[in-house]
């Protein structure tokens, strides 16, 4: 499935609305920016428990690839709601990033 990243934030935000109203109809609390970020947290926490579980340093889960991806999948979806939520233009910041780590690849490469 591939999809532009521009589409794949559409799906994320839907998405999102979807569970808060699940979350409403089931009388839970409707997750805050703050709210996300800690759950991302502990995402995180597991991503890096299942990175150690694939160099050895823990016991790995039966399909530790398939445990990465889905984690990494996680992390993902919270930081592009985590970033609407706080109206921040997530594919700008991203494409900022990789044109800021390109400038330093070439700066580098002009110093050698």
């Amino acid at each position: 499935m591939s999809k532009e990243f521009s589409e794949l934030i559409k799906m994320s935000v839907k998405l999102s609305g979807e569970y808060a109203e699940f979350q409403k109809a089931n009388n839970q609390k409707e997750w805050t920016a703050y709210d996300r970020t800690i759950g991302l947290v502990g995402d995180v926490g597991d991503l890096c428990k299942l990175i150690q579980s694939k160099f050895n340093l823990r016991k790995e889960p039966e399909d530790i690839d398939l445990a990465l991806s889905h984690e990494l999948g996680d992390c993902l979806w919270s930081i592009v709601i985590i970033s609407k939520m706080l109206d921040i233009d997530i594919e700008n910041s991203y494409l900022k990033t990789l044109e800021n780590i390109q400038s330093r690849i070439e700066a580098e490469k002009e110093r050698l």
